[in-house]
């Protein structure tokens, strides 16, 4: 496992007419304000830091050959310990990120009767966003 991960989402909306000032029962919908298609890309790219511990120490041999024999009063199976450095700790599961939303910058299409030029629970209204993100996972 190399940690990176890249990813381009392509979002895609059909073309459509916007019904808001007619009615689709009286009317042909045809003479309806008609809303292009609309087409955006957003990227992300990211690395996630594993580090691993490194195996504790050997467990002591035992003090006898009795013991060593009958298992009994023998050393305990070795524990892992952490023997991982502070910086080892703080970056193991940090993730790094950078991304662009909207990457061409393209400007939703105009929807009459909106809230705003555009229908904004359909469209994107920032236009091109770039990001920068840290996230740690304890």
């Amino acid at each position: 496992d190399l940690g990176f991960t890249a990813s381009l989402i392509a979002n895609y909306i059909p073309e459509m007419y916007n019904a808001v000032a007619g009615s689709l029962e009286l009317e042909n919908f045809r003479t309806f304000q008609k809303i292009e298609d609309y087409l955006e890309f957003d990227g992300r790219l990211q690395y996630t830091f594993v580090r691993s511990e490194m195996p504790g120490a050997p467990a002591p041999e035992p003090k006898d050959s009795k013991s060593l024999r009958d298992g009994k009063n023998a050393a305990p199976a070795p524990v892992p310990g952490s023997t991982m450095s502070i910086f080892d700790r703080m970056l193991n599961g940090t993730t790094v990120a950078v991304g662009c939303n909207n990457i061409f910058d393209r400007t939703p299409p105009f929807v009459e009767s909106a809230n705003s030029n555009t229908d904004l629970s359909v469209y994107d209204g920032y236009g091109r966003f770039l990001y920068f993100e840290i996230s740690k996972k304890f």
